[in-house]
């Protein structure tokens, strides 16, 4: 990851005045350009709907090939470790969202301990992070996805964990999709860091012993890549004309993303098989930073 906060900074200055003369033309070209279509996504792994037989993944993942939160925690079950009730975000968190950007995050850090609470069969502690979510979406006008009908669904299937995680994939995806066909792209990428930062944060939480090993810190410094990823996306958000009222607040996921990539690049680049105690503490020092930020607006 060689880009630097700075890099994007200046970048971004320029395509301002670059919108600003020729924002009619770049709204359109944003709006069509490097999107997967429909036919391309087809061929990736596809969830059961309710309405049409299929759930899409969100063309955000598949076209900046983002690490699915699900996965991740697939990944750490398949390693027997344990769920760990105590690292995922408290449901009276709540109470403190005062602004739209804070309420997109964290409906993303939500619907990550949702999808962990699924994996690991929670099923009791997924309904209510189902129901939060819900509360949250309604909070931000956001009626797909997350609503009163699939929530009566997944009360409906509190004893069958595989209708659980079918239910919230297909609600998570139903919302990103939503987002990206209406172009609402105010709330999508601040949904996206959000689930992504939780899903480091429980990556990096959830360990067998007193303190993480070096296969357990190994899984951290795997991260590597999908952050640039993620990074990349922030950027090309930034120049989409439709973001400029939440711009500022789309800076600062930049510089925060950027400064934990900073850590990252850190590491040894030609091998992701080491990663030293110390390097793994600064990693996680700054998603807790990162998280601690948006938990407390």
């Amino acid at each position: 990851m060689k880009k630097t906060y700075n890099y994007f900074v200046l970048k971004y200055m320029v395509l301002i005045f670059l919108i600003g003369s020729f924002s009619a033309c770049n709204k359109q070209e944003n709006e069509n350009n490097g999107k997967p279509n429909r036919q391309q996504i087809d061929s990736i792994s596809q969830v059961e709907n309710s309405q049409n037989g299929k759930a899409y993944p969100s063309v955000v993942y598949t076209k900046y090939k983002l690490p699915l939160p699900v996965e991740l925690y697939r990944a750490l079950k398949d390693e027997n470790l344990l769920f760990n009730e105590a690292v995922i975000t408290p449901i009276e968190s709540i109470d403190h969202f005062s602004t739209e950007v804070t309420r997109a995050i964290n409906l993303g850090f939500y619907s990550s301990d949702l999808a962990y609470c699924t994996v690991f069969e929670q099923n009791k502690k997924a309904v209510e992070y189902f129901t939060i979510t819900k509360e949250i979406s309604e909070m931000l006008g956001l009626s797909k996805g997350y609503n009163e009908k699939m929530v009566k669904r997944f009360k409906d299937n509190i004893d069958n964990s595989d209708s659980l995680y079918r239910i919230a994939t297909i609600s998570y995806w139903t919302t990103c999709n939503y987002l990206e066909e209406t172009q609402d792209v105010n709330y999508l990428p601040f949904i996206i860091v959000g689930s992504y930062i939780e899903s480091l944060h429980l990556t990096a939480k959830t360990y067998t012993g007193e303190a993480p090993q070096q296969d357990e810190m190994i899984r951290i410094a795997r991260q590597r890549r999908s952050l640039d990823n993620l990074i990349e996306y922030i950027y090309n958000t930034m120049i989409d004309i439709k973001v400029f009222k939440e711009n500022i607040a789309i800076q600062k996921i930049s510089k925060q993303l950027n400064d934990l990539g900073n850590l990252f690049n850190q590491l040894d680049q030609n091998t992701e098989q080491v990663i030293t105690d110390e390097q793994f503490n600064a990693i996680a020092s700054e998603i807790e930073k990162i998280r601690r930020y948006y938990l407390n607006k």
